[in-house]
């Protein structure tokens, strides 16, 4: 029978102590988002208002805010942000981008959770009125997309990249934040799709549904469950084809359908491993 070296049960301990301390900040993050719950159930009785317009305090607080965002996933309501900010004052500094609850990594593949990019996709999809014309994943992977093709295309212009789809297969594969459709922006966007489902098809609210998504279980199944949110792989490959953007002629199309193609392959291929 084999004995483990003191490396190595000192190893386990650090990685047992590390987890622990990541579902401690989880658990933390959970409870900030419920005190904002709290308050704002003094001033929006319809559960759906209340479910959206936290989600877009939180978008702005993470510095998703202007003209852009307002149309994909609505306004702040003024009086709401003066309500936080006067009891929870420190709710701004700590749902920042780069605040304490952006180093909370990703209990799966280990890398940081952008939750202020994953606040700014669930905004879209919790945007409740009914005047939208937008889809709502354009404040989510579509968004991503049209930015990914644009960063294609001038990487074409600089390089002549042989073969577009083949390049196109990086979306989801770095782990360096701030990277043009890296795995922390894949990451945040199937997630706001995960969570925004308990949201609207199982009446949860914000906080719970984060907290029944990362703490529950739901996470192991990430890919799995955006899939199936769409009715299947190929119902979700017809419906990523429908999102064009304009200016749309031949010099841009290519570099659209390989953003397609990229984002589609990065699910394909998450997917495998679950």
């Amino acid at each position: 029978m084999g004995t483990e070296s003191n490396d190595e049960i000192k190893g386990v301990d650090v990685e047992n102590d590390n987890k622990k301390e990541n579902e401690k900040k989880i658990c933390d993050y959970i409870k900030a988002v419920k005190s904002i719950e709290k308050d704002a159930s003094t001033l929006y009785k319809d559960s759906n208002e209340r479910n959206s317009m936290i989600s877009r305090l939180l978008r702005d607080y993470g510095g998703y805010t202007g003209f852009k965002w307002n149309q994909t996933s609505g306004s702040i309501d003024d009086d709401f942000r003066e309500l936080i900010d006067r009891n929870l004052p420190q709710a701004a500094s700590e749902f920042r981008k780069n605040g304490i609850y952006d180093k909370i990594k990703d209990p799966i593949t280990g890398v940081k959770l952008d939750l202020s990019h994953m606040h700014a996709s669930l905004s879209g999809y919790l945007y409740n009125e009914k005047r939208v014309i937008i889809r709502e994943e354009w404040a989510s992977w579509a968004g991503d997309m049209l930015s990914y093709s644009e960063k294609l295309a001038e990487a074409d212009e600089e390089n002549k990249i042989p073969d577009l789809y083949s390049y196109a297969e990086n979306i989801g594969t770095t782990k360096e934040e701030g990277m043009n459709f890296s795995l922390n922006d894949l990451i945040a966007d199937v997630d706001a799709r995960n969570i925004s489902v308990l949201v609207k098809q199982k009446g949860m609210s914000v906080a719970d549904a984060i907290e029944q998504y990362y703490l529950g279980g739901g996470v192991q199944k990430r890919f799995t469950n955006f899939v199936e949110s769409y009715g299947g792989i190929n119902k979700l490959e017809s419906y990523v084809q429908k999102h064009n953007w304009f200016p749309l002629h031949n010099s841009t199309r290519k570099y659209r359908d390989a953003a397609h193609f990229g984002f589609v392959s990065a699910v394909k291929r998450m997917l495998k491993n679950e």
